[in-house]
């Protein structure tokens, strides 16, 4: 491990730690009790996200953010096909210029890292 370099897991529990503390304040204003599949439903949520936050960070400790900025955006393709076919979202002219804003960052990063190389 290089010196000033966190652990992965390190990088994970504090994320995770933060985000349950901060999500823990609101959940007296919605909660709803899950029955046992909800309940199976959202402890899987819970580690498939745990586990896809690791190989996350995992990433960045391997290979740089403009090197790894064109795998995540497939998640954007992802998530768009997802809400679309899934869920019958119908895309506004919003997710076009924001979806468009981050693509477009990732790839002007990846092509300006790739001629200075």
């Amino acid at each position: 491990m290089r010196i000033g370099v966190d652990d992965p897991r390190t990088s994970l529990f504090y994320t995770s730690i933060v985000g349950a503390v901060v999500l823990s304040c609101l959940i007296p204003l919605w909660w709803k009790t899950p029955d046992a599949l909800q309940w199976l439903l959202l402890i899987s949520m819970g580690a498939f996200g745990a586990i896809g936050h690791f190989l996350l960070i995992k990433a960045y400790t391997l290979i740089t953010a403009s090197e790894l900025s064109p795998w995540l955006n497939a998640q954007v393709v992802a998530a768009t096909l997802y809400s679309v076919f899934l869920f019958q979202d119908v895309l506004g002219w919003n997710f076009f210029v924001g979806s468009g804003l981050i693509v477009g960052a990732g790839l002007l990063l990846w092509l300006h890292n790739r001629r200075a190389a």
